[in-house]
């Protein structure tokens, strides 16, 4: 389920979280796959706790989901209108918009177009 296209500009994952620097930052480095110097760091403010941890391993896991996201957005449309011809529940149409504009912040763009709605279904 690779998605990643030569029109993104991040670093391709995978991402993985390294080693908690022991220096006086705690800084928590974020890894590529194929380079080593780190993308990010998670520098945690005063001391280290277990939300940078979870922080870093939710920018870790970033790829993945941005991937996993496309390929829902890409495919529930078909497998709609093959399902449901009389479309499916508002909160369907809620979660294809919620995955559309989490792609969006992610490739840098802000305007989503909703999925087309009549009376409280979603329509293909």
């Amino acid at each position: 389920m690779n998605t990643h296209t030569k029109t993104h500009k991040h670093t391709p994952g995978p991402w993985m979280i390294g080693e908690r620097s022991t220096t006086e930052d705690n800084s928590i480095p974020v890894h590529s796959g194929t380079k080593m110097s780190p993308l990010a760091y998670v520098s945690p403010r005063p001391q280290y706790n277990d939300t940078s941890e979870a922080n870093a391993r939710l920018i870790a896991a970033a790829p993945e989901l941005l991937a996993a996201l496309q390929y829902f957005a890409t495919q529930l449309p078909g497998i709609i209108r093959q399902c449901c011809p009389q479309g499916v529940p508002m909160e369907v149409a809620d979660a294809v918009d919620a995955a559309r504009a989490a792609i969006q912040k992610a490739q840098g763009g802000t305007e989503v177009l909703p999925v087309a709605r009549t009376e409280g279904r979603v329509t293909t």
